[in-house]
């Protein structure tokens, strides 16, 4: 463990007690530290490490390569120094880093180095112990006599996944005390939520089949503390007490979401989603509705930038928006999130406090039919009202840009958007993308106390 064996559709055989135990302790963040030793002589165990052996664990093996062999030494180097993101304590993990490919293996193989160089004997203090290096001939036997697969040639069908993220997104709250029956949700609820953040995971290319650049760009980028649940849930059933690593499990619900009866777009399991992105900076159960539209009620420019801006300055802001793809007609959700609402506007704020968890700044975010997380610039306008009929979230030609505009109804009120995203591939190569929809459905504007971070340690 916790490496697959080659061609096992079903998982490989019955695991022993012994076998359970060890397989947590690779997944577990917090327990890692007591099996690898972390020193200039081996390597730390990092952040994109910890979510390898999760895909590791879902994936199966495949005769053939998804990529090439130079696309994944390109790669490994942002997986290898992919540190906790702590300004004060950056520098001193990263100097605990070190490669994780190289021409004799590629990651896989350099955690079996580890491995080896982690239970060895302990020395006599006045001995050095040998290096990683020194571990290479007992990995190669082991590599050829258990067939041990590339990284390269692993994938997670897309069904598996969705059915994982269904049930975490699901135990991401706890379950409210006054909970009824008739009232928890079952886990179906969560199946449009879990599809959307598959399809974060998916391109045409791959069939359905997950790789493992997609399953670490979606979980780093897009969905980081989705795995929250799963490290709480394991944590608390086999070991008997939570991580006290995790910022997203067992979070508070909301307690005032929106009647649904009406229509309105926030429910719980898309609060679980919201969750996998937000959980460094929201206070979930701190949320309250503040305004809410519909397509035949929806504001002008002006005064939907006046509801923003009228929080006051203890509190933040997250707007959430539906309608309908103009050209497939598929159900669209996007939303953005700002911390202060009265300075994001004109130029995004810096929320940075050192040596507190989080907080998330100024961002866009899509929620259907594909899961999407994307920061703001420190400096960039946040939005800008074009004029009267017309206003921008983000920045027009740079990344992600969200624009509200007049409907074709002639109604005066804003009731159809577009988003734009820019890829920069080169300094001269740059792609645009760029969707339409109308807003056939509720809208609203929510808006939350701030929270006193709560700090490390």
């Amino acid at each position: 463990m916790p490496f697959p064996s080659p061609g096992d559709e079903n998982g490989g055989e019955a695991l022993t007690l012994a076998q359970l135990n060890r397989a947590l302790m690779w997944i577990l963040s917090d327990e890692l530290q007591n099996i690898f030793p972390e020193s200039n002589s081996s390597r730390l165990t990092t952040l994109a490490d910890q979510r390898r052996f999760v895909f590791q664990s879902l994936a199966n093996c495949h005769e053939h390569p998804f990529y090439a062999s130079s696309d994944a030494q390109k790669l490994a180097p942002r997986s290898a120094f992919d540190v906790f993101d702590n300004r004060r304590d950056r520098e001193f993990h990263a100097s605990l880093c070190g490669p994780n490919y190289d021409e004799r293996g590629d990651e896989i193989y350099h955690n079996m180095l580890h491995v080896l160089y982690s239970i060895q004997p302990d020395q006599i203090a006045y001995y050095a112990s040998p290096t990683m290096d020194a571990f290479r001939p007992v990995a190669d036997k082991i590599r050829a006599e258990k067939r041990t697969p590339l990284l390269r040639t692993l994938a997670i069908p897309a069904h598996r996944f969705t059915a994982l993220v269904r049930l975490l997104l699901a135990m991401q709250f706890a379950p409210p005390p006054t909970a009824t029956p008739d009232h928890r949700l079952e886990l179906a609820d969560f199946n449009t939520m879990a599809l959307s953040i598959t399809a974060a995971c998916t391109t045409p290319d791959t069939h359905n089949l997950i790789t493992h650049p997609q399953f670490e760009h979606a979980l780093h980028y897009q969905a980081p503390y989705l795995l929250d649940s799963l490290h709480h849930f394991l944590s608390t059933i086999f070991r008997g007490q939570p991580s006290f690593m995790l910022l997203a499990a067992d979070l508070e619900p909301p307690t005032q979401l929106p009647d649904t009866s009406h229509d309105q777009i926030l429910t719980l399991p898309l609060a679980s989603q919201i969750a996998t992105f937000l959980a460094d900076s929201v206070g979930f159960s701190g949320y309250h509705l503040h305004t809410s539209y519909t397509a035949s009620s929806s504001p002008d420019t002006f005064a939907l930038i006046a509801d923003l801006t009228s929080t006051p300055e203890t509190q933040e802001a997250m707007m959430l928006l539906s309608g309908r793809d103009t050209t497939t007609g598929q159900h669209v959700i996007f939303g953005l999130y700002t911390p202060r609402p009265q300075g994001d506007g004109p130029s995004t704020q810096d929320v940075y406090v050192l040596n507190h968890v989080g907080p998330s700044g100024y961002a866009l975010f899509q929620l259907e039919p594909v899961h999407g997380f994307f920061r703001g610039t420190v400096g960039k306008p946040g939005w800008t009202a074009l004029d009267a009929e017309t206003v921008v979230f983000g920045e027009l030609g740079a990344g992600v840009c969200l624009t509200l505009q007049l409907g074709t109804s002639g109604s005066g009120r804003l009731s159809r958007g577009s988003v734009r995203q820019v890829v920069v591939q080169g300094q001269e190569d740059e792609e645009e993308i760029e969707r339409a929809w109308d807003r056939e459905d509720d809208w609203l504007d929510e808006k939350k106390e701030k929270r006193e971070r709560k700090k490390q340690g």
